[in-house]
Parts: C-alpha cells; sequence; structure tokens
C-alpha cells in the first residue's frame, strides 16, 4: 500500500482547507505545476500499482496523465467516490460503478499472476 496526494502540501484558499474543486487543480498554475512537479513522477514510477483515486479532482488529475501517455488507464479505478463525509452520494456512485471497480480489479490481478 503506497498512499499519497495530487497535492503534497497543505492547501488553504482564502483561509480554508482546499477541497480540490475550486480552483480547479488543472486550470490554477501554482497548484498544476505542483501536481506536475510533485505527483506527476511518484505515480509513474507506481505504473503497475492498482490506483484508486478518491473523488473527481484526482479523477481529472490521472485523466490528464493518460492523455499524456504518463501513466496507463488499465490499473485506475476511475469514478471511485471520496470517501469523506461530506461526500453524500458516495454509495450511490459506488453502487453505479461496482461492476466497472470488479473489472479492473480482476484484469490487474490476472496480469500479475
Amino acid at each position: 500500500l503506497h498512499t499519497t496526494s495530487a497535492l503534497p502540501f497543505p492547501v488553504f484558499i482564502n483561509g480554508k482547507n482546499y477541497t480540490g474543486h475550486n480552483p480547479d487543480i488543472l486550470k490554477n498554475n501554482l497548484l498544476s505545476s505542483y501536481v506536475e512537479k510533485y505527483f506527476y513522477p511518484e505515480a509513474k514510477l507506481l505504473s503497475d500499482a492498482l490506483i484508486i483515486p478518491l473523488g473527481k479532482s484526482v479523477d481529472d488529475v490521472l485523466n490528464d496523465m493518460v492523455k499524456k501517455q504518463i501513466i496507463k488507464p488499465d490499473n485506475i479505478l476511475f469514478g471511485f467516490p471520496h470517501t469523506s463525509g461530506a461526500n453524500g452520494h458516495r454509495k450511490k456512485q459506488f453502487d453505479a460503478n461496482r461492476e466497472f471497480f470488479s473489472s479492473v480489479i480482476d484484469n490487474h490481478f490476472k496480469n500479475i499472476i
């Protein structure tokens, strides 16, 4: 298990904890530069790992990495809900994507065994 964050440092916007949505990570020069400088190289080293992004913002970052051919999409559980209690739709979102998650996990472990 390797846990990490797309933004490796505490981020505050207007004195409040950054939630990952406003501003958009990839559209903000400072935030996107941190993602590219710190997260991209780390994620690239883990390219064969099963990646479980927690929330849409991290999905967006990983999709950007896939488009740039930094990582492969085959090992990513896109659509995995953020587990925060503030995410009131997490169970519905998980249930809606359950079959996709199962197929990605099954394929991932077939390829490494």
